[in-house]
């Protein structure tokens, strides 16, 4: 809640305008809160922002009542693999601060917090310097402005000092973590490093390769050779985390015990052909198209257009970067891609994350990098 609609009121005003207000999106980096009106109200959402923003409460039960759901989502997050693997390899890719943080949290941090450590962090986190305001709809520009001088003109905050960039831990050679967990029928696992801050020269290859890898579902190589030729794995997908840092191009799946080694050196060989063997043109054509038809399609109505300006925001780029990323693609040749493979492809700078019963699948990975055994992974 906030000042002027504290507690339940303020869900109550929103649902009585027939609108919602609700944080979309949590990222390494920041977050992002969408407001949905009818145009009509524009000025009873700017006023429920502003007021939030200016003077937030945070009452100590409704901090306890936070805490105890923050803690059953951490309780689910941990319990599915795709995520409790994803948020090991970004701690052994930067270590305990920074990108290396769980997303949620964990649960004994959580009990830890109080609403005054809540409230110093907002004041000194969350000003005017550091957000944005993007609005869409039937709505005329000068009363938008006009609106907004009104409601946010006196919404102080000291500058916030610049976040230290997170680091990657350095590595040569392959990196494997193996979570001990005799219960699990199959191996899960993840294997992934260090992308490229969005907006740099090499993401339009990295973004390609990821798809050309696994992102791009029943047509990618990872799906074609591992589960359609192969039948080593029952699922394995590439995602690429888009990030103003470093964040994360990784590979996840999950195999059969007694075959979860051989899906893995199907991965680095798959990888590795991309680093030596040009990519056939058609393959790299349709790639292209794919990008073609997903970007525009993300802006078509006015709430997709501002969720999206929100993030190429956070991650410090043009609001319209998604239009010079076009053509960045559209530039990209087999040798371009190559090269990146080289770069951000090579296995000696690859963390793998395995999570199966450590003594009947730890030796055979005997030869292929670093082995660590982790008893378990803690909440």
């Amino acid at each position: 809640g906030s000042k002027k609609f504290p507690g339940r009121i303020l869900t109550e005003v929103i649902d009585s305008a027939g609108g919602a207000i609700e944080i979309i999106d949590i990222l390494k980096n920041g977050f992002i809160i969408k407001c949905e009106l009818i145009s009509r109200d524009l000025k009873l959402g700017l006023s429920l922002f502003s007021d939030m923003l200016k003077s937030p409460e945070l009452p100590p039960e409704s901090v306890q009542r936070q805490k105890k759901r923050f803690n059953s989502a951490i309780m689910q997050w941990q319990s599915i693999p795709m995520y409790s693997l994803r948020d090991l390899l970004y701690q052994k890719t930067y270590g305990d601060d920074g990108f290396g943080t769980r997303l949620l949290g964990c649960r004994e941090s959580i009990e830890k917090i109080n609403s005054t450590e809540i409230e110093k962090y907002y004041l000194n986190n969350i000003t005017p310097d550091n957000s944005l305001l993007i609005i869409a709809g039937d709505i005329k520009i000068s009363e938008a402005k006009g609106m907004v001088k009104e409601y946010f003109s006196q919404w102080y905050g000291r500058k916030k000092d610049e976040v230290p960039k997170s680091i990657p831990l350095p590595t040569d050679t392959l990196q494997i973590f193996i979570i001990d967990d005799t219960t699990s029928p199959v191996a899960d696992f993840v294997i992934g490093r260090p992308a490229a801050p969005v907006g740099t020269p090499d993401f339009a290859s990295i973004i390609l390769l990821d798809y050309l890898l696994g992102h791009g579902g029943q047509v990618s190589r990872l799906h074609q050779n591992i589960i359609s030729d192969k039948g080593l794995a029952t699922s394995v997908i590439s995602e690429l985390d888009w990030s103003h840092g470093d964040g994360m191009f990784r590979i996840h799946g999950n195999s059969p015990r007694e075959a979860v080694v051989n899906a893995i050196e199907e991965i680095l060989a798959i990888m590795n052909d991309l680093t030596r063997i040009r990519i056939p043109a058609k393959e790299l054509e349709e790639a292209k198209f794919y990008f073609k038809g997903l970007f525009p399609s993300l802006y078509e109505t006015p709430s997709g257009a501002t969720e999206q300006m929100a993030r190429m925001a956070s991650f410090r780029v043009t609001l319209n970067y998604h239009e010079k990323l076009l053509k960045d693609i559209e530039g990209i040749n087999p040798d371009i891609l190559i090269d990146a493979a080289s770069k951000y492809l090579n296995r000696n700078s690859l963390r793998l994350i395995i999570r199966g019963p450590a003594e009947k699948i730890s030796s055979q990975f005997n030869g292929l990098g670093t082995i660590e055994i982790i008893s378990g992974i803690s909440e």
